[in-house]
């Protein structure tokens, strides 16, 4: 296999997973959320200190969740790099890049759309399974966190971010035909 076939390759693999990461940290950043929750995201994200009345285990979770999202962050900024080298090193070849990227985010993206709206509950449990291996991620109905972050509150925060991820693969697969058709000066 050539270089820039391995590159495309790596863009192909790749870039399903920074478009969606884009289109969660859009929603999430997006997102009007009420006074407790505002409070639990500012922790999040470094920008605040916990004060609601909470078990131990609701705040070992959220610093738990803490700790992913800055892997998050880090994953995404070198997905970002990684993506944007390869794009710049292959410029000749971005139509197939975007093109096949946006399809393999398409592909991914409608995959987890199966699980969001036929078994989003298997969905979380597997998500939280592998992200919180421990176990501190099950909580009772009347629990803070369970109170101030519902499951439909997930919900449509999964949905939004499956849509613009959508939006997402149509824009680099309807900019893969642009530039395939384009005309050349």
């Amino acid at each position: 296999m050539n270089k820039k076939r391995v590159l495309m390759f790596v863009f192909i693999v790749l870039v399903p997973f920074f478009l969606i990461l884009f289109s969660y940290k859009v929603v999430f950043n997006f997102t009007d959320y009420n006074v407790e929750q505002r409070e639990v995201v500012n922790f999040l994200e470094d920008k605040g200190k916990l004060t609601a009345e909470m078990s131990d285990l609701e705040a070992s979770h959220l610093e738990d969740v803490q700790g992913v999202l800055r892997g998050v962050d880090y994953l995404f900024y070198s997905l970002l790099l990684i993506c944007t080298l390869i794009l710049t090193y292959n410029y000749g070849g971005a139509k197939k890049l975007l093109f096949y990227g946006g399809i393999a985010t398409a592909g991914w993206v409608g995959l987890t759309l199966l699980f969001v709206f036929f078994d989003f509950n298997l969905l979380f449990d597997i998500f939280h399974k592998v992200l919180f291996p421990g176990g501190n991620w099950i909580f009772s109905q009347d629990s803070f966190l369970i109170q101030t972050f519902p499951l439909t509150f997930f919900i449509s925060a999964i949905k939004k971010i499956v849509y613009l991820s959508l939006i997402l693969a149509s824009v680099f697969i309807l900019g893969g035909i642009y530039l395939r058709y384009a005309k050349k000066d």
